[in-house]
């Protein structure tokens, strides 16, 4: 299958239902745990005041968004080995 864009450059950002949420966040919090965020020995454009979570809007999400996130694109991931 090749994706060949009529409009826009990629496919949509969006997975069909069984896969959309076929990964439970909450288990992928107890097999995958995020890495602390902002530690002190990291360089100064990860810091949450100066860096670039902060220009990027990030340091106003808690950790549940984040593993939301994640269980989604391991559908979509799911999905696209499916299709291939």
């Amino acid at each position: 299958i090749i994706f060949l864009p009529g409009r826009g450059g990629h496919p949509p950002y969006t997975t069909p239902k069984g896969y959309y949420d076929m990964f439970d966040p909450k288990e992928i919090e107890q097999k995958a745990p995020l890495r602390m965020p902002y530690p002190e020995n990291k360089p100064q454009y990860l810091s949450k005041t100066q860096g670039l979570p902060y220009w990027r809007n990030l340091t106003t999400f808690n950790q549940s968004f984040f593993y939301d996130l994640n269980a989604v694109y391991l559908g979509m991931m799911a999905y696209m080995d499916y299709n291939f």
